[in-house]
């Protein structure tokens, strides 16, 4: 096989094409992100598609491979589990139809992206390097493929899972056991709307969601189935306009799940962060007006349904309103790499697609999901927010956005900004909020969506900041149900903490905006270090570090053995509360399971735990210990005989860097063991964890790996665009031989930024550029 290098695309010879209007040229800087300058919208967002090809073709490929259930193709028997969900669903289908029903501007933006997309794909002189290892071409990009990346990405973002998790314990446990499970957002904890509010709302019991005759609940047993963003305004900053800053946080994709690329013409210029596979810049970026951000809501727009099934001949009836009707059925073909071709199953009902049935298929689970079950009209929004020339604009153009729901802050030159909750949430029981439903019960059907105009929203707020950090939205008294489970408040306070000890001390200005991403005070680690500050361990070869570690300052430091001792004692602390709430296998599970079922609860759960031991309630207290001092102390010492035994006794071993660490793993590696060190970017050291608001979430399986993270960094400063800035986990370039592919991580590992240029008289004079020539 050649050289890795020999994989890399050409950036300076140039292209000739007769599907643009005009010449057109991409400027890149050294770190490779492109700058597309165009004379007219088509071609702005064709030289968008070419770059983005250029950079992570296969990386759109597997995205698109994904969303359509045929990983497998690429990826082999290791593709099968996403491949039969996925394939269920029927994404094809679904977004060839939203595409046909699009207004014509965007629709004319998918057709430009994906034309770039196919020059360059019919123009390359070599596919990158994933392409040789599998032996593979790829398709020409349909202009639907770029609606179906966006949709996969954004499916198991949902709530759905939490939902059967909840089912699977209350066919197990009694509902007096799990009273104490499920109490929902905690009183006198901050909201984001109205901005520094606390929630009114009191601990929820699920009795009466639980304590129904849920019989058809038995049958389910046999089947299969984070971000931080903050706005000051102008009237505290030393700009006099608005600073927005923040931080999305997903799994460490490699490559890196967004792409930054700036692209203009003669109606709009705009800067941000972008889907491969998918124009524009629907969560983050900025157009010589506006800025945008998000953060992850947690709205409740997934339900799940049992269906009664009867099998025929022709294939599977449901029943609905007392009839048996014909679920429609499609198949397809699936090639598995290197295994036995299979065929994937499609079957939709009224209430959405079966992900799963029994044994003998007379019941099964139909999912029913807001981006699919209605024209997806945010397909349309995401390109007529680029027009947006001021905060009223880009909120009402909000109007059609379905999926995912976010928290959408924005701020312009003017001077003002605000927040709005945008996606499309259904109104229904309250029963679809906590478990799957009987799917042939009008009572549980969908009756519409929460109106535009009702929205949590903000604007110009009072205290001249607004804070979102994946908490409680809205008050008890808000009229409408978004969602059960939020983040607790914990990166939110020490956001407006530090939002506020700086505005005491004079303006806000660019260096404090993004010094907060370095943030890593951790207010549980601090619950419990406080809690035990009068304590001591008598008699014990540990007593010197227990006192060391009740004065340590609780910050997650990458050169501190404390964090990494308060980590594995919080592990112990709620392992043994929830053994005791449940069992010790139910703990176990929970602990250790994957997506967003029982991690969301156990997130919620753990943070309930830290406010009974500060509030010194002792409802999760296990009945051998008579106070939290005393079983805290024990799991001290427990957590350094844990350490000892897997690290040594060189407490420098237990370093919070020596053991806390990305890892990123290409999608290929462990099929090509002999490339994964060219495919693999390195690990890197981090400081922080899923409590501090530099994010970097730890594995309970894989101790104490970082699974989540910060997948970008931005600062917008809309008094002066040149002074925005920006930084990725890894790189602009999806080629592993490319020395774009993780730079930006050695510096995104440090709390570092760069430059996100945006005025073109600097880009023409500086970068280097490639010409897409027009031919006729």
């Amino acid at each position: 096989m050649k050289n890795i290098f020999e994989f890399l695309p050409d950036f300076k010879s140039e292209v000739t094409s007769n599907k643009i209007s005009d010449d057109l040229k991409i400027y890149r800087d050294q770190y490779g992100i492109p700058h597309i300058d165009a004379k007219n919208e088509y071609d702005a967002f064709f030289g968008q598609g070419f770059a983005t090809a250029q950079d992570r073709m296969w990386h759109m490929e597997s995205d698109r491979k994904k969303a359509y259930g045929k990983l497998s193709e690429i990826l082999g028997e290791s593709g099968l589990d996403s491949d039969k969900f996925m394939g269920c669903l029927n994404i094809l289908s679904n977004v060839k139809d939203d595409f046909s029903k699009l207004e014509n501007n965007a629709k004319n933006m998918y057709i430009a992206y994906a034309d770039g997309v196919n020059e360059y794909i019919d123009n390359c002189n070599v596919l990158p390097i994933e392409f040789e290892l599998i032996n593979k071409s790829i398709e020409k990009w349909e202009p639907w493929d770029c609606l179906a990346v966006f949709k996969s990405r954004h499916i198991m973002m949902g709530v759905f899972e939490g939902k059967l998790w909840r089912s699977s314990l209350m066919k197990k446990f009694k509902i007096s056991d799990l009273k104490n499970i499920f109490k929902g957002y905690e009183k006198n904890a901050l909201i984001i709307v109205p901005p520094e509010k606390l929630y009114d709302g009191d601990d929820i019991d699920p009795t009466e969601y639980f304590d129904k005759k849920l019989d058809y609940i038995n049958y389910l047993s046999e089947i299969d189935i984070g971000s931080n963003s903050w706005v000051v305004g102008g009237e505290f900053t030393d700009t006099g306009k608005p600073l927005m800053a923040g931080d999305p946080h997903r799994g460490l994709d490699t490559p890196s799940v967004y792409y930054q690329n700036h692209i203009k013409c003669d109606t709009f210029d705009v800067i941000g962060l972008s889907f491969p596979g998918c124009p524009g810049f629907p969560h983050f970026g900025h157009n010589e007006k506006v800025a945008w951000c998000v953060t992850h809501a947690g709205s409740d727009y997934q339900d799940l349904f049992v269906e009664k099934i009867r099998n025929s001949p022709e294939g599977l009836d449901y029943l609905s309103d007392n009839i048996w009707k014909r679920a429609e059925k499609k198949s397809y073909k699936l090639e598995v790499l290197n295994g036995e071709s299979k065929y994937i199953d499609s079957y939709e009902t009224a209430n959405g697609y079966i992900i799963g049935l029994n044994e003998d298929k007379t019941f099964g689970i139909s999912f029913k999901y807001s981006a699919t079950v209605i024209p997806n009209t945010g397909f349309n929004v995401i390109r007529n927010m680029l027009d947006a020339k001021n905060s009223n604009e880009i909120e009402d153009s909000m109007d059609g956005w379905v999926d995912p729901c976010n928290n959408f802050l924005f701020s312009d030159t003017n001077g003002d900004y605000g927040y709005l909750n945008r996606g499309k949430v259904p109104l229904r029981n309250t029963l679809n909020a906590w478990v799957p439903v009987p799917g042939w019960d009008n009572d549980y059907k969908w009756k519409g969506f929460v109106p535009f105009e009702k929205l949590p929203r903000i604007f110009n707020p009072e205290n001249g900041f607004i804070v979102t950090a994946n908490n409680k939205i809205a008050n008890v008294d808000y009229p409408f149900y978004l969602s059960l489970d939020s983040a607790p408040e914990y990166r939110a306070k020490i956001i407006t903490e530090r939002i506020k000890k700086h505005l005491k001390e004079g303006k806000i200005n660019s260096q404090i905006m993004i010094s907060i991403h370095s943030e890593i005070t951790s207010i549980p680690a601090k619950v419990i270090t406080q809690l035990l500050s009068g304590d001591q361990l008598y008699d014990s070869k540990y007593s010197n570090l227990f006192k060391n570690f009740i004065e340590w300052d609780c910050k997650m430091e990458r050169d501190s053995i404390f964090p990494t001792i308060y980590s594995e004692l919080r592990y112990i602390l709620n392992k043994k509360v929830i053994s005791y709430l449940l069992d010790e296998k139910s703990a176990e599970n929970m602990l250790h399971a994957g997506g967003r079922g029982a991690p969301g609860h156990l997130r919620t759960l753990s943070s309930r735990i830290i406010s009974e031991i500060s509030k010194n309630i002792l409802d999760y207290l296990p009945p051998q210990y008579s106070t939290w001092n005393d079983m805290l102390k024990e799991i001290f010492i427990e957590s350094v005989e844990k350490l000892t035994e897997k690290y040594g006794s060189d407490n420098n071993a237990w370093k919070w860097d020596n053991v806390h660490r990305t890892n990123p793993k290409h999608l290929l590696s462990n099929s090509y063991p002999e490339f994964a060190k060219d495919l693999n970017p390195p690990r890197f050291a981090m400081n922080g964890d899923g409590d501090t608001p530099h994010n970097a979430s730890a594995s309970n399986v894989e101790k104490f790996d970082i699974v989540a993270a910060s997948v970008a960094r931005y600062f917008f400063d809309v008094s002066n665009w040149d002074n925005s800035k920006w930084i990725v986990p890894l790189g602009s370039s999806g080629h592993p031989g490319s020395v774009n592919y993780y730079d930006q991580g050695l510096l995104w590992k440090d709390d570092k930024v760069i430059d996100m240029q945006f005025s073109w008289n600097i880009i023409k004079m500086e970068y280097e550029s490639q010409k897409i020539k027009l031919v006729i």
